[in-house]
């Protein structure tokens, strides 16, 4: 699932959710961001439950 997330600085940033059930995030849904690189090193950005 992608999502886009509105930071409390109200930068938009659009990345994949990790480690949360999809059936149960509705808008307004607490989560916060993890950087993480891919396997040929390049930067990428995760939401992951708060």
């Amino acid at each position: 699932m992608v999502a886009i997330g509105r930071m409390t600085e109200g930068v938009n940033v659009l990345a994949w959710v990790e480690g949360a059930d999809p059936t149960k995030l509705r808008p307004g849904t607490r989560l916060r961001v993890e950087a993480r690189n891919d396997p040929e090193g390049l930067p990428y950005y995760v939401f992951v439950p708060a």
